[in-house]
């Protein structure tokens, strides 16, 4: 099994996170956003492909003897939160001399 794992931009999402989790495996990809998972058994199995900052993605892929791609592209993930008001005042440095 390999692939490509890219944003919908097509950028390659270096470090993306690639898991199995019914076989508790799991790869990285690559600086071009490539991934390679190898010794997969045949039949249908559970991905999850995963990048921070962006929407997680769980796909069945159907493993068939011979060769298997899956390419996946994600979509960012935008997190809302609540204002954040942040304020200061003067620095004051005491200083004692010797």
């Amino acid at each position: 099994m390999a692939g490509k794992i890219s944003s919908i931009t097509n950028e390659p999402l270096t470090g993306a996170t690639i898991q199995i989790p019914d076989f508790n495996c799991s790869t990285i990809a690559n600086k071009q956003g490539e991934y390679i998972l190898k010794n997969l058994p045949e039949g249908n199995i559970k991905m999850i492909f995963s990048f921070i900052g962006y929407k997680t993605v769980i796909e069945t892929v159907k493993i068939v003897k011979g060769e298997n791609k899956t390419d996946i592209s994600l979509k960012p993930s935008f997190v809302q939160t609540e204002e954040i008001v942040v304020t200061g005042g003067p620095f004051r440095r005491n200083m004692i001399m010797l």
